[in-house]
C-alpha cells in the first residue's frame, strides 16, 4: 500500500506540467489554444521502449497517438520504405484523427526511446473542437508522418 498518498498527486502534477512544457514547445501543436493543450497534457503519458520493440503495427487500430520524446522510431511501410522519426515528430497522426488503420509499423530504434502517448479519445476530442489543427498538420506532412523539421521548425 502507498503510505504518502499525498507525493503521488504531486508526481502526476509534475508529469502532466512536463508534458504541458514539450506539448507547447511543439510546433506542430502551436495553433492549439492553451485550454487545448492543458486537457491533452492531463491525459497524457510517457512511455519507454527499448531498441527495436514494435510500438504499433501497421494495420492494427491507433489507440494513441505518439509523439517521439527522446531516441529515434523508424516507421516501415512495406519492408522497403522507411523513414526516421526524430524528437518532437507525430507518428501516424492521419490514422489516429481519421480513426483509420494505421499505415506504418514503428519500432524504437535508439536504446532508450520516450514517447509521449495521448489517448486516441483525447486527440479527436480535440479535433472536434479545434478541426484546424487537423489541417495544420496534414499540411505540415500529409503522410503517416509529421516532422516539425520538415516544415522549418
Amino acid at each position: 500500500y502507498d503510505t504518502f498518498p499525498h507525493l503521488q498527486k504531486m508526481l502526476d502534477k509534475a508529469a502532466h506540467d512536463r508534458s504541458l512544457r514539450l506539448l507547447l514547445n511543439n510546433p506542430l501543436f502551436g495553433s492549439l489554444p492553451v485550454k487545448a493543450l492543458r486537457r491533452l497534457a492531463a491525459t497524457t503519458e510517457e512511455a519507454r521502449f527499448r531498441k527495436n520493440q514494435v510500438i504499433f503495427e501497421g494495420g492494427g487500430e491507433p489507440t494513441a497517438l505518439y509523439v517521439v520524446k527522446e531516441g529515434s522510431v523508424m516507421l516501415s511501410l512495406d519492408n522497403l520504405t522507411s523513414s526516421e522519426a526524430q524528437p518532437g515528430t507525430l507518428l501516424d497522426f492521419v490514422a489516429v484523427a481519421r480513426g483509420q488503420p494505421h499505415t506504418a509499423t514503428a519500432k524504437a530504434m535508439a536504446l532508450n526511446t520516450r514517447l509521449l502517448v495521448i489517448p486516441v479519445a483525447e486527440v479527436r476530442g480535440t479535433l472536434a473542437s479545434e478541426p484546424e489543427w487537423e489541417a495544420q498538420l496534414v499540411e505540415s506532412d500529409g503522410h503517416a508522418l509529421s516532422n516539425p523539421a520538415n516544415s522549418g521548425g
